[in-house]
């Protein structure tokens, strides 16, 4: 899953603090729910991509720089095989899934506590179907279409 962060130039003044999140429960492990978390914070005055590794802890994905004020960040979580893959702010890490089996119900967070900002987000998406997915609907659509076109004999 996907979604767009814009950057304001709000963000960059004030005290250290957690400012926006991108959130996923996920389905089908044992200590399901887990929480796939992508956060921009201020931490000692820096913007900051943090991710979540289930353990407790948030851990720092990217240091966002003065260019990047002013612009769309695009912010994915993925599940990849055992593990989730936090992508932001261009750099990727990945810490375990703990048995996940997908990733649903998004939440979208804005922390605005003692600050007088907006939270943009924007063109949030999901995982296309795999392509045996793609195949089987293809093969689909192309029997209903051939018994539409099958013509019946007609009795003379």
């Amino acid at each position: 899953m996907t979604i767009d962060l814009f950057i304001d130039q709000a963000f960059t003044t004030g005290d250290d603090r957690r400012i926006a999140g991108f959130w996923g429960t996920t389905f089908g492990g044992p200590d399901a729910p887990a929480y796939p978390i992508i956060e921009l914070d201020r931490v000692g005055g820096d913007l900051v991509f943090r991710g979540w590794d289930n353990n407790g802890v948030f851990f720092d994905l990217a240091t966002l720089t003065a260019g990047d004020v002013g612009t769309w960040q695009t912010m994915k979580i993925e599940l990849s095989g055992a593990n989730f893959k936090y992508t932001a702010g261009g750099a990727s890490a990945t810490t375990s899934a703990f048995g996940t089996s997908s990733i649903g119900n998004v939440i979208l967070q804005a922390h605005n506590t003692g600050s007088d900002f907006t939270v943009h987000w924007d063109a949030f998406g999901t995982a296309v179907p795999e392509p045996q997915t793609w195949g089987l609907m293809i093969l689909g659509f192309g029997a209903a279409g051939s018994l539409l076109r099958r013509r019946r004999a007609v009795a003379a």
